[in-house]
Parts: structure tokens; C-alpha cells; sequence
């Protein structure tokens, strides 16, 4: 099988079941999930079943969902949690009340999304796929928390940020994999979307092709909001339904017969690609996107169409419209 060059980036590592493993891996933080709750705590989360087909729903906390038993060692759990997890609650809280940040807290917002991208069963799936493909042993000494000083921060803290609000008609979803990325994070067409809520999502925005990360990306700047009309939100929700591994949560007030379409239909029928695999560096984009897509095809037993993320992007920040 000849699936290209692949890179197995600073920072990841394959699964480990390790004496002392957690029995679960939370790769979807409660701090993160509890803003699709209900007054009792619960949210409702739809779940593809791999070995006989269908999508069933069931209400669940905000403990239950999202998590892997032996996904990755205990003492990334425990970093994970004293690291990010314990520090990013306020920075929730600001984003879903259209706040502002500071550099610090732009610094570790990106550094948790980058640790939200390569913590998912499915990205930790692909990159033990390409491991096993390239018989590689090594493994790196940091694994999925990252850290402020990490140069690929400097490609999300040196975007433009803001934070699209849904109608009052609609909302968002989460998923399995909750950041929703176009392509690579070195390209300025590239975006990310991370839903923080039924009623909010963050948007790190697509760059002008005269983009430099660096420049200004470590000082304190807005994130502004826009209200999405009618129908805008369910066309993102699409896109993340489809980008799920397997499973995704709503808020109990939102299921109905579009969801109940949506979610049965598409659930998870083109995961996110592991775009972290690669970076531009290592050739072609177009060459390096076939490369990911033989390798989600050969990792997953399934055929793959290449990938198509142009109606997610790009997405300009308003005051870079004209340039």
C-alpha cells in the first residue's frame, strides 16, 4: 500500500494502555459540553452504530458523553485536566458572552483547540493507521496538551477571530470532533470552526494570501460577533454532522424533524480529516490532501470522495473584505 509521505507532528502519539490508564479519556471535556445542557444537567446525543448500522439518541450527562476507555495514558489525562481544562473555564464563559481576551487568553484558547483537533478518537485512529503503515517507533516527549510557546499557535492567535450567533429559529451542534477545520493550518484559506454552544460558535478566519502569523499575534484584540440569518446555523451544522467520527450532543429543546433527518442521514459520513498528519512544507497541497484521503480510505474501510470544504470557507473577517 503506498499511501505517501506522512508526518507524525511534535506533540502526538499513538494510544497507550498502560498500567494506571484512567478507564476513561474524556477527549471532550465537561467544561466544554455542558453548555448543551438542560435544568437537569442532560443533553441529548445522537450515536451511528458501527457494527450493524443506524443512529440512535438517548439522553446523557454532561460526564457521559464524549469519552474513550485506554484512548491515550493517564498522565496526559491528568496534564490535560491541570493544564487546559481547569484554565479554560473563564475563557468559556467570556466567548459565549461575546467578550473580549487577552494575549494570554488568546494564547490558551489556541492552545486548546489545538489539543481539542489531535485528541479525538478518530485523529488519534488515523495517526496509529500512518504509525503502523510506516513501522514507526518513536515517540515524541509531549503528547496532546501542547504548550503556550508552541509555533503553531502563532497560526490561530495570528488569525482573525469572531463568533457567529445562530437565529433564534436555530442553533448548533457539538460533535466527536468539535473542531471543524477546512484545511491545512499553515494556509490562509484555511478555517476553523468551534461550536461553543447551541447559540454560539468561535471562527478562527481565513487569511488574505499576504498573511503573516507572527505579526500581531501575540497582543489583546476583539473578538466581534454576527448573527447568522435564518437557516445559516443548520448549513454548519451539515458540515459538522458530517465531520463526526460517530457521535454528536444537541440541547433536548432542539431535537425535532430536521435533526432527526439530518443526524440519521449524514451522521459521520466523511470524518475530519487529520490534517495535522501533514504540513505545507512537505509538498503539494493537492498531493498532501490525496495522501490524508487514502489514508481515512484505507484506515477506515471505506471510499472517500476528496474532500470538499468550499462551502465552509473562506470566511473572511468584514473589515478584510476589500482587500
Amino acid at each position: 500500500m503506498n499511501i505517501g509521505i506522512w508526518l507524525v507532528r511534535p506533540g502526538s502519539s499513538a494510544r497507550s494502555k498502560s498500567v494506571g490508564q484512567k478507564e476513561n479519556n474524556h477527549y471532550s471535556p465537561i467544561v466544554a459540553n455542558k453548555a448543551w445542557c438542560d435544568e437537569t444537567n442532560h443533553f441529548l446525543a445522537y450515536e451511528r452504530n458501527i457494527h450493524v448500522g443506524g443512529v440512535s439518541s438517548a439522553r446523557k450527562g454532561k460526564a457521559q458523553w464524549g469519552r474513550v476507555k485506554n484512548l491515550y495514558p493517564k498522565a496526559v489525562e491528568e496534564a490535560l485536566d491541570r493544564e487546559l481544562e481547569t484554565k479554560i473555564g473563564e475563557i468559556f464563559g467570556r466567548l459565549l458572552t461575546l467578550g473580549s481576551l487577552d494575549a494570554g487568553q488568546r494564547r490558551l484558547w489556541a492552545q486548546f483547540l489545538r489539543s481539542q483537533f489531535v485528541r479525538t478518537p478518530s485523529f488519534i485512529r488515523y495517526e496509529e493507521f500512518a504509525r503502523e503503515a510506516l513501522s514507526l517507533s518513536d515517540r515524541p516527549a509531549c503528547d496532546r496538551v501542547g504548550c503556550e510557546h508552541c509555533l503553531d499557535l502563532h497560526m490561530v492567535t495570528g488569525r482573525d477571530w469572531m463568533l457567529l450567533v445562530a437565529h433564534e429559529d436555530d442553533y448548533f451542534v457539538r460533535t466527536d470532533n468539535p473542531v471543524y477545520t477546512t484545511g491545512f493550518l499553515e494556509d490562509p484559506d484555511s478555517v476553523l470552526y468551534y461550536p461553543l454552544g447551541p447559540k454560539v460558535c468561535f471562527v478562527a478566519c481565513s487569511m488574505p494570501q499576504n498573511w503573516e502569523p507572527l505579526a500581531g499575534a501575540a497582543v489583546e484584540r476583539a473578538v466581534p460577533a454576527y448573527a447568522l440569518d435564518k437557516g445559516g446555523a443548520l448549513v454548519l451544522n451539515f458540515h459538522f454532522c458530517r465531520s463526526s467520527d460517530r457521535t454528536l450532543i444537541i440541547h433536548p429543546a432542539h431535537q425535532g424533524q430536521i435533526s432527526e433527518a439530518m443526524f440519521t442521514e449524514i451522521l459521520g459520513l466523511y470524518p475530519q480529516p487529520p490534517f495535522d498528519l501533514h504540513h505545507l512544507g512537505m509538498g503539494d497541497k493537492e498531493a498532501l490532501m490525496e495522501s490524508l484521503r487514502r489514508l481515512m480510505c484505507e484506515a477506515d474501510g471505506r471510499n472517500y470522495s476528496s474532500f470538499d470544504a468550499s462551502e465552509m470557507g473562506p470566511r473572511y473577517f468584514p473589515r478584510r473584505d476589500d482587500q
